[in-house]
């Protein structure tokens, strides 16, 4: 049995699972669907398009995996749905010693296909842990993806992500 089974999966562009989509985003608050979508970025097969209700906050929650020694940078590609919000973002990273870590800035969206990089110095502390004795981040220690539209409030929305990798 292959043990970083789990990792590679988020390392593998989005697209490979188009036939066969073999794991859950877990959707939390407000957060409705997390449902297949055709085409994805940059002619792949499929992204996963992200719907949610309007309310207080809504977070999808890729599955958790076990952390890879050697990542540096969280790449992805998003986009909203055409007259359709959110109009940002924000990403986190739960870490394995529960930490969650969040972008310091909201990331605006359009409705054209951004590639996003982000890097240690993308996150601030969120919460968890002990806020006197926080460690520094470090993507060898992450072990789930996150990602919150920003507004909510203003009402429903979708959004598409693509190419997620560590």
């Amino acid at each position: 049995m292959n043990m970083k089974l789990p990792s590679i999966l988020l390392l593998l562009p989005m697209s490979l699972f188009c036939a066969v989509w073999q794991f859950d985003i877990d959707r939390l608050g407000d957060a409705k669907s997390a449902e297949l979508f055709t085409p994805g970025a940059d002619g792949t097969d499929a992204a996963i398009l992200l719907k949610y209700d309007k309310g207080p906050w809504s977070r999808f929650n890729w599955p958790q995996f076990r952390p890879v020694v050697g990542n540096k940078s969280l790449q992805f590609k998003v986009r909203r749905l055409e007259g359709d919000l959110p109009d940002t973002v924000q990403i986190r990273v739960l870490t394995n010693d529960g930490i969650e870590w969040h972008s310091a800035q909201t990331i605006p969206i359009t409705t054209e296909w951004q590639a996003l990089t982000a890097t240690v110095e993308t996150f601030q502390y969120f919460r968890g842990g002990d806020p006197e004795k926080l460690p520094k981040l470090s993507f060898d220690r992450v072990i789930q993806f996150q990602i919150l539209p920003g507004s909510n409030g203003k009402g429903g929305g979708a959004f598409l992500v693509d190419d997620g990798r560590f």
